[in-house]
């Protein structure tokens, strides 16, 4: 974080401020750069969202900022990829950002990064000799139990 940043981030109004404008400018701006990575129109976006071409037109306006939980989720899941929302420190929301090119801010659908992940034997191996954490196997039979879809063997 430079100097200047870090003196304006003293004040608590200027930092609420840059976090809710970032946030609008980033999630807009990536919505858009998925979209178009992926060769969508923002009708082809709607269809796979569920949703209609104005809300997506909307969502790609940094100045609309009207995001909730479900819509993200649901673009997540046309995109094929995984949503995170959590709470950080300012250090690392300010790092997360610092660059925001359109190259930065599109990320491979699970399918694309499945074909591009080749298991070696070894990886494989070490991958199975972990232990299975306890939240994941409760996440996994939640998911499972929402969606009538078998336990996978841990």
């Amino acid at each position: 974080m430079n100097g200047k940043l870090k003196v304006k981030l003293q004040n608590k109004t200027y930092r609420d401020t840059y976090v809710a404008e970032t946030l609008r400018t980033i999630l807009a701006s990536q919505i858009e750069a998925i979209r178009t990575k992926n060769g969508w129109t923002q009708a082809e976006l709607a269809r796979r969202a569920g949703t209609t071409q104005n809300v997506i037109s909307r969502l790609e306006d940094p100045s609309y900022g009207k995001f909730n939980l479900q819509t993200l989720l649901d673009l997540a899941a046309a995109f094929e990829v995984a949503l995170l929302v959590k709470f950080v420190t300012f250090n690392r929301f300010v790092s997360e950002f610092e660059d925001i090119s359109p190259d930065a801010l599109t990320v491979s659908s699970f399918t694309d990064e499945a074909e591009a992940v080749k298991t070696t034997p070894e990886s494989k191996k070490a991958e199975d000799d972990k232990p299975k954490a306890t939240f994941d196997e409760r996440l996994q039979a939640e998911v499972a139990d929402n969606y009538n879809q078998p336990k996978l063997a841990a």
